[in-house]
């Protein structure tokens, strides 16, 4: 590794020194899917049928998994039935892998009501055990039924199946598509006759005005329909809508609803119908159903446009519109942007907290905030989502617990994504396997730091049968590799050894993966100071290279070279590592490894002082391969070469390469650290004044990136040098110190730093009282109240031994010797760094007794 700056703030950004495999790998696509699946399913809930049907046999087109398939098949058929074509419903469902569950035939009785063969569909309905389907099917259970009842003109049992389908809707959503059916059911003619059509005209002149004769005008009206006659029964309506008494209000709904399902929401009239129903209405129920049946005719995007300019002149009338809630979720659902539909969705749920539509309200925003890529929010209200749902919708509830997690990943709040995930394996989700649940939980916890968790959790797992084997290996492979990135070299290499040792035992590891695998163990030999371990391991992994596809082949051969190369330069052996890398840069030219070798031979000629020659081939990299991913890693570690060298016109030489590698590399992430380090040389130079413009411009750039915490501490500790008695840049440095101390979610390391750099601020300010409180509070936090030291970092270990040493300095000054005393006691007891140097402290202040760890005394 090049030469890097002593004691500095971050580590040093690295190449990744073998071009093979980042590392990690992407979060799965299932939280993409499921949000997919959400949209599709709420576009049938609202009937949107088209656009339904269109998202659901996308979604079969992806699925991989028989029993994911199955599903979306089902949901495809059901969307399709509600679309009124039987015909492609029956060709979906002849594609199940699985056609005997109480779902599918609950489907094909339909599609057979709905081609007219009755007599099959009773025979399928009686196969149907009610308790064996979804919570949210068994209202279409009754829905066939009736429809059952209601062509063997049992109209009794009719009414009565389709009050309970009604009944065991799950939403007022779902309870107006069998409202509908009761109504359809109720004006239906099955066997209409002209001598029917007489009869019915008779009693509406024998009763005119009243309510026998109104009954009998809308029978006449659907016996007209049934007879083919649809324009006159339409005329007719229009006629009797034009007299109708206006204290009538109830019948006008019945009227204008005839009037939309005769002539169609398709058609002007029937259209112009439905929306006096929706503007006018007295009924909530025949409202709803217009609604439905309007959202069901807009198919195309003029029509959806119209729909939703209607939707917005109905909230916008002066007096809150009877089925407000309604109106606003379906404008939600119809908005093309993700603002607009986030917005409606939340004024829903404001002003309707009670609402049965709150679950389709927090799906939209589930949906809008995944499309914007507002991931943490979406994780949000996936949970208040899940919160809400009932025991009937077990399936939702996992579906929205998986997304929960993958947008918490993709968020980057890897510890609440880690936990997640573990709740998700509770839930099996079709088309989810639990192993890659696993592993997406063992990457969260990495990718949160949480090393140790995430190696006892795959330890814990490991016999577990949903725990597959590549999953298995591919959470060794991550763990092992960012083990490896924070240099806890020795885990790491252990557990590749025992992984390779398992796959000798069971040869149950995927070739492409064991060469990986193999590959790994070779780096960390190196890594773990075994050398000749190395050298011994590239021959036997060159012969397994067969098994594997040609380009990953070509990458792990050009990979080993380096390796081996790297291994004769740690054991002395110049000429045999320098002879590989020619061969290696001969046989594979454009490989990264080839390009990557420059920058070894250039860390070894630095580690022997050689920094002209070093930066030489460092130069010849940039120079052949300026596209390079390690073109701008060598331009900055030749800036690192050339800050070693210290005197001031190399300082300018390296502020020169950080500018051209942010001018010539403008979108690489080194710019951050260029910029960084350009920073830090102005202030070797004594320029406080442009260090600190660089490091607010820095800050200001890249808010959100990690390593900014560390910036911010280093304007502070520039405030603090440029100082000197001015006591505004004072407070500055000490405000910066206070507010990095109490960050949360900044390094521990770095934490601790901070609350020293406090305390010193205040003790030169002469607060000795605000500086002893502030360290103890350091100390209590992270030191007393923590489990372990071990989990504080080399730096947050020191840090605390200053700290200490400091406090233990400054009581003594106060004469407080007792507590003096404990402070440096604390350095022994804890296994802090200089224990040696507390230890005479101590022996100066009189002999040491073991005394019990507290707060020591600090006056107001």
């Amino acid at each position: 590794m090049m030469v890097a700056l002593a004691g500095s703030l971050i580590a040093q950004p690295t190449a990744d020194p073998a071009p093979l495999m980042g590392g990690v790998l992407p979060p799965s696509g299932q939280g993409e899917t499921i949000a997919q699946e959400g949209v599709a399913r709420r576009a049938q809930e609202l009937g949107f049928t088209s656009v339904a049907v269109g998202l659901w046999q996308e979604l079969v087109a992806q699925a991989t998994d028989p029993v994911e398939q199955d599903q979306r098949l089902l949901a495809l058929a059901m969307a399709q039935l509600e679309m009124g074509d039987a015909v492609a419903a029956q060709a979906v469902l002849d594609q199940l892998t699985e056609s005997t569950s109480a779902a599918a035939q609950l489907r094909r009785g339909l599609v057979q009501a709905s081609q007219g063969d009755f007599e099959n569909a009773e025979d399928t309905l009686e196969g149907i055990e009610p308790a064996e389907l979804p919570a949210a099917e068994v209202s279409w259970y009754h829905y066939l039924a009736g429809i059952l009842a209601d062509e063997r003109a049992d109209l009794r049992e009719a009414r009565e199946q389709f009050a309970a389908a009604m009944e065991a809707a799950t939403s007022s959503l779902q309870r107006a598509r069998f409202e509908l059916a009761d109504l359809t059911s109720q004006w239906r003619e099955t066997e209409p006759t002209n001598a029917q059509l007489a009869q019915l005209r008779r009693r509406m002149e024998q009763y005119a005005g009243e309510r026998v004769g109104f009954d009998a005008a809308k029978r006449y009206a659907a016996v007209l329909a049934a007879l083919g006659r649809s324009e006159e029964a339409v005329t007719f309506l229009q006629n009797q809508l034009l007299t109708l008494p206006s204290a009538e209000r109830m019948l006008r709904d019945d009227l204008r609803l005839l009037l939309g399902l005769i002539a169609g929401p398709d058609s002007g009239i029937g259209r112009n119908a439905l929306l006096r129903l929706l503007e006018q209405g007295q009924a909530r129920s025949k409202q709803r159903i217009a609604l439905r049946m309007l959202a069901q005719s807009a198919t195309t995007e003029v029509s959806r446009a119209q729909l939703r300019d209607q939707l917005n002149a109905l909230l916008g009338g002066p007096e809150r519109h009877p089925i407000e809630q309604d109106l606003i979720l379906f404008r939600a659902q119809m908005a093309e942007a993700a603002d607009d539909a986030t917005r409606d969705a939340l004024a829903l749920l404001e002003r309707f907290p009670a609402s049965d539509l709150r679950t389709a309200a927090l799906g939209i925003l589930v949906s809008a905030a995944w499309e914007d890529g507002r991931y943490r929010a979406a994780a949000g209200y996936a949970a208040q989502a899940r919160r809400e749902l009932d025991a009937g919708n077990a399936a939702i509830r996992a579906e929205l617990g998986v997304l929960q997690a993958e947008a918490f990943f993709r968020g980057g709040d890897y510890g609440s994504a880690a936990d997640a995930y573990a709740a998700a394996l509770d839930e099996p989700v079709a088309g989810v396997e639990p192993g890659e649940l696993i592993f997406q939980e063992v990457l969260a916890r990495v990718r949160d730091g949480q090393l140790t968790t995430a190696a006892n959790r795959i330890d814990l797992l490991a016999g577990d049968a949903r725990f597959d084997v590549e999953n298995r290996w591919q959470a060794e492979w991550n763990l092992a590799r960012e083990l490896q990135a924070e240099g806890r070299n020795a885990e790491a290499y252990a557990r590749v050894n025992r992984v390779m040792d398992e796959r000798m035992e069971t040869n149950a590891l995927p070739p492409e993966l064991a060469v990986r695998m193999a590959w790994l163990q070779a780096r960390l030999a190196l890594e773990a100071g075994e050398p000749q371990r190395t050298l011994e391991l590239v021959p036997e992994l060159l012969a397994e290279l067969d098994d594997v596809p040609p380009d990953l082949a070509e990458e792990v051969a050009s990979s080993l070279r380096l390796v081996e190369a790297e291994a004769n330069f740690s054991m002395g052996e110049r000429d045999a590592a320098l002879a590989v890398l020619q061969g290696l840069r001969e046989e594979y030219p454009d490989s990264d490894a080839a390009v990557y070798s420059y920058i070894a031979e250039a860390s070894d000629e630095a580690a022997q002082g050689q920094l002209v020659r070093a930066q030489q081939l460092l130069a010849e990299l940039i120079l052949e391969y300026p596209e390079n991913r390690y073109a701008p890693y060598a331009l900055y570690q030749s800036a690192l070469l050339a800050e070693n060298r210290r005197e001031e016109a190399f300082l300018r030489e390296a502020i020169t390469k950080v500018e051209q590698l942010v001018s010539d590399y403008p979108t690489s992430a080194l710019v951050f650290y260029a910029r960084f380090k350009q920073g830090d040389l102005l202030r070797k130079m004594g320029l406080w004044e442009p260090a600190r413009l660089v490091y607010e411009e820095l800050i200001r750039s890249f808010p959100q990136h990690e390593d900014v915490w560390a910036v911010q501490m280093a304007l502070a500790d520039s405030l603090a040098a440029q100082a000197g008695t001015d006591a505004s840049l004072q407070d500055s440095a000490a405000a910066i110190y206070e507010r990095l101390r109490d960050v949360a979610n900044a390094p521990t390391e770095l934490r601790i730093e901070a609350g020293f750099k406090e305390g010193n601020a205040l003790a030169r300010q002469g607060r000795w009282d605000r500086a002893a409180e502030t360290w103890w509070q350091v100390v209590d936090e992270f030191l007393v109240q923590s489990e372990s030291t071990a989990d504080l970092g080399t730096r947050g270990r020191y840090w605390l031994a200053r700290i200490l040493a400091q406090l233990g300095e400054l009581l003594e000054q106060q004469e407080k010797l007792d507590e003096a005393r404990r402070a440096y006691a604390m350095i022994r007891e804890w296994g802090l760094p200089e224990a040696d140097w507390a230890d005479a402290q101590l022996r100066r202040l009189g002999e040491p007794t073991p005394v019990e760890t507290g707060a020591p005394d600090v006056d107001e």
